[in-house]
């Protein structure tokens, strides 16, 4: 294979890889933002006697 060829592909495997790790990361990110809402709310809804 042409070296400019390899470098080529080696280069889009980068760019999907990294796409990936980053939208994993935003998705974790709000997924404990979420769970830290849900903990929230029941903390203070169950202190009060509401739940």
């Amino acid at each position: 294979m042409d070296q400019k060829y390899r470098d080529a592909v080696q280069l889009i495997k980068t760019a999907i890889l990294q796409s990936q790790y980053e939208a994993t990361k935003s998705a974790n990110e709000k997924q404990l933002m979420l769970y830290f809402g849900i903990g929230k709310y029941i903390s203070l809804n169950s202190r009060n006697g509401q739940l």
